[in-house]
C-alpha cells in the first residue's frame, strides 16, 4: 500500500510504475483516476496536470483498470460501442484500423465467443481510444500474447507523444518498450525514479538493484496505527487480524512467529492458490484454511458462510485468527467484515470497523456490496448475543 509518494511526470510522456504485488500500484492509479472513494480508498495530498488540479479545467482522465475485459454476456459490438462511445457502424471500422479484421464476424456474438486474451485486449484498446489528457493504465499487457502486447504497447507509445501516460506494470518489457521514466514503488513510497533504460541497466539504489535482479522488493511499511512491524494489522487485538501474503512484505518466518506470539492459531488464505510453504505455517502452530477468491472480487456466499463457521469456534475459544490475500486489503478486509457480520454487526458498522483498522481495506464496489448482501442474508442466524457483545466491546 502507498503511505506517501511524490512524483513529477513529463507531459506529454510516459511513466511506468513497477513494484512487487501488493505494493500499492493499483491503489495509486485508482486514486489518480478519481476512483478512490468508490473503492473505499483514502488519500491526502495534491494531484496536478499542467498546473491544474487533475480532472479539472480542460484535463480529461482515462483509466484502464487491471482486470478490464469485455463482459462475456454482452455482444462484442455493443460492448465495444459502449466503451468507444461510437455507433455500431464505427465499431467495425475501428476494428479494421486496429488490424483486427478477423474479429469482425464476432460483432453480433456474445463476447464469451472470444477467449480471455481477446476480451482483455479489446477492452484495453477501446479504453485507450478515448481522448484524454492523461491515461492511467493498470497492467496493460497482462494475459496477452506477444502480438497483442505489441499492439497495446504501440498504442501507448502513440499516446505518449501527445499526452501523459502512467502505466502500472510487473512486466519490465513494457517499461523498456515505452521508454520514458520508471519508478519503483516499495515500502509504501517511491524508492527510485529514473529513465527506464538506465533503471534496468544501472539502478541507483539498493531497492532498485534488488528489484532489477529478482523482480521483487519486499520492503516493510513504516509502522502506523493498527500495524505491527511485521505487516500485520489488527481488527481485534490478539484475536482477529489481516495481513498481506505471508512472506510478501517481511520474512515469512518472522511473520509466522509474530502471529503465534500474538495468539493466532488459525491462518486463512483467500488467494486463489497458497503461494508459500504450508509446512512452515504448520510448524509455527498455525492451522491453514483455504478459500480461493479472485483478486478484487468478493467470496461466494457459501464460501463466506464456510469461512465464518470455520473461525467461529476458535474465536469463541479466544484462539486468534489471521486472514490474508495477496495485498491484505480487498479480499482480506471483505472476509473480516463478513466475520463481524456473522457475529451480529450491521454491514455499515462492520465495514467502518474494518476500515478504521485499515483505511485501505475492502477495495472494490463488489466487495463492499457483498458485505451488505451477506449481512442481510444471515440476519437472525445462530451466533449468540453475548458473544457478539464481547466482540463489539473489543472492536468498538
Amino acid at each position: 500500500m502507498v503511505q506517501h509518494a511524490t512524483l513529477r511526470v513529463d507531459s506529454p510522456g510516459v511513466l511506468s510504475v513497477v513494484g512487487t504485488g501488493g505494493a500499492g500500484k493499483s491503489s495509486l492509479l485508482a486514486t489518480l483516476a478519481g476512483a478512490a472513494a468508490p473503492l473505499g480508498l483514502r488519500w491526502t495530498g495534491t494531484m496536478e496536470l499542467d498546473g491544474e488540479p487533475l480532472g479539472q479545467g480542460g484535463s480529461r482522465v482515462a483509466w484502464v483498470p487491471q482486470h478490464a475485459k469485455l463482459d462475456p454476456g454482452v455482444a462484442v459490438g455493443a460492448a465495444l460501442g459502449h466503451l468507444l462511445g461510437r455507433p455500431p457502424g464505427d465499431v467495425a471500422r475501428w476494428l479494421q484500423v486496429q488490424g483486427l479484421d478477423e474479429l469482425l464476424p464476432f460483432l453480433g456474438e456474445p463476447a464469451s465467443a472470444l477467449d480471455r486474451a481477446q476480451r482483455r485486449e479489446l477492452a484495453v484498446l477501446a479504453r485507450l481510444a478515448n481522448e484524454a489528457s492523461i491515461y492511467l493504465v493498470d497492467e496493460p499487457t497482462s494475459e496477452l500474447g506477444e502480438a497483442q502486447q505489441a499492439r497495446v504497447r504501440a498504442r501507448l507509445a502513440e499516446l505518449a507523444q501527445r499526452a501523459c501516460v502512467v502505466v502500472a506494470t510487473h512486466n519490465r518489457q513494457d517499461c523498456l518498450a515505452l521508454g520514458g521514466l520508471t519508478a519503483l514503488l516499495a515500502g509504501g513510497t517511491i524508492q527510485e525514479c529514473a529513465p527506464s533504460e538506465r533503471f534496468f541497466s544501472e539502478p541507483a539504489t539498493a531497492a532498485g538493484r534488488t528489484y532489477v535482479d529478482t523482480g521483487n522488493c519486499n520492503l516493510p511499511l513504516e509502522p502506523r496505527l493498527g500495524h505491527t512491524r511485521d505487516g500485520i494489522w489488527w481488527l481485534v487485538p490478539g484475536l482477529l487480524c489481516g495481513m498481506s501474503r505471508p512472506g510478501l512484505t517481511a520474512r515469512l518466518a518472522d511473520q509466522l512467529q509474530c502471529l503465534h506470539l500474538h495468539g493466532v492459531r488459525h491462518l486463512v488464505c483467500l488467494e486463489e492458490r497458497v503461494a508459500y510453504a504450508t509446512s512452515q505455517a504448520r510448524a509455527a502452530g498455525l492451522q491453514l484454511h483455504h478459500y480461493p477468491v479472485p483478486d478484487m472480487a468478493p467470496p461466494a456466499f457459501g464460501q463466506a458462510v464456510d469461512l465464518c463457521r470455520a473461525v467461529e469456534a476458535p474465536i469463541r475459544a479466544n484462539a486468534g485468527v489471521a486472514l490474508h490475500c495477496r495485498g491484505g486489503l480487498g479480499r482480506t478486509g471483505t472476509g473480516l467484515a463478513a466475520i463481524l457480520a456473522w457475529f451480529g454487526d450491521e454491514a455499515e458498522a462492520a465495514v467502518a470497523k474494518v476500515r478504521r483498522a485499515n483505511p485501505l481495506a475492502i477495495q472494490s464496489v463488489a466487495q463492499a456490496r457483498f458485505v451488505h448482501e451477506f449481512a442481510d442474508r444471515i440476519r437472525g442466524w445462530h451466533v449468540s448475543e453475548s458473544l457478539n457483545k464481547e466482540m463489539s466491546d473489543v472492536v468498538g
